[in-house]
């Protein structure tokens, strides 16, 4: 670019400017050579645009586009691959790609199952199996609440329980981990597909959720885990955005560093 734009003592002096004030040249400078001197580079500038066939702004923009569809397009991806039931129960949850009422977002450590579980769901699982519920805990009990609450600053794990990899009596572990990943507790119990009633059997509630997810073809645990968080359920689908994902992402290999 030819030309440039003089200083003006007017401005470095303190004598003749001792307030330091800072006047526009466009309304003050006419007749000096400061406003010639800025008009003739200004005019440089304002026709090297008009030359510009592309822009910074232009630029700018695009990659802002090109990385908006990066993610959109990851979005969809992660969505198409979910389960469209509620791992637990069945009842269907995403229809045209259309998340409904969900409380906990599910994946397996070898990310071969992604899905939804209803809260009723799992938290009625935890209650029965993992905290030995007596009697059936209903969602306006206080402990509910209580659960519900701790549940939004956890990360829970269901993983066949450790050194029980041959045992013909196949035991489940249960963990909770804190928003940074760090074991808070951890309970073990014993698999039974079948529960005793007074008269008759019942299926544990547990064994649908472990089909989908963790059981091989010969119906024992696999190597891998399911890890769990709590999701809004006004947003459930808000866990699958870029950067909460990753963050899901990251626990559960923080996780997987300590299992294993």
């Amino acid at each position: 670019m030819e030309g440039y734009i003089a200083k003006s003592p007017k401005v470095e002096s303190l004598n003749t400017n001792p307030e330091g004030k800072i006047y526009p040249v466009l309304s003050h400078g006419r007749h000096t050579d400061v406003h010639v001197q800025m008009t003739h580079v200004a005019r440089q500038v304002y026709l090297a645009s008009i030359d510009t066939e592309e822009r910074r702004l232009d630029e700018y923009r695009q990659n802002l586009t090109h990385a908006e569809e990066r993610h959109q397009s990851a979005y969809e991806e992660r969505v198409k691959a979910l389960a469209t039931g509620c791992l637990v129960c069945g009842k269907q949850l995403i229809d045209n790609g259309t998340i409904g009422l969900a409380g906990y977002f599910a994946q397996t450590s070898d990310l071969k199952v992604s899905g939804y579980i209803e809260e009723e769901c799992f938290s009625g699982l935890v209650f029965r199996y993992f905290y030995g519920a007596k009697r059936t805990i209903e969602s306006n009990d206080p402990i509910w609440d209580l659960f519900r609450e701790s549940a939004q600053r956890s990360y829970f794990v269901l993983q066949r329980a450790p050194h029980t990899k041959n045992f013909y009596q196949q035991k489940l572990s249960f963990y909770r981990f804190d928003d940074d990943g760090l074991e808070v507790t951890h309970k073990t119990i014993e698999l039974q597909e079948f529960e005793k009633k007074l008269l008759s059997k019942e299926r544990s509630e547990l064994f649908p959720l472990l089909e989908k997810t963790l059981f091989d073809e010969q119906g024992r645990l696999s190597d891998a885990f399911l890890m769990l968080r709590k999701v809004s359920s006004d947003l459930p689908e808000e866990i699958l955005y870029d950067q909460n994902f990753a963050k899901f992402a990251a626990t559960m290999a923080k996780v997987s560093a300590q299992l294993f």
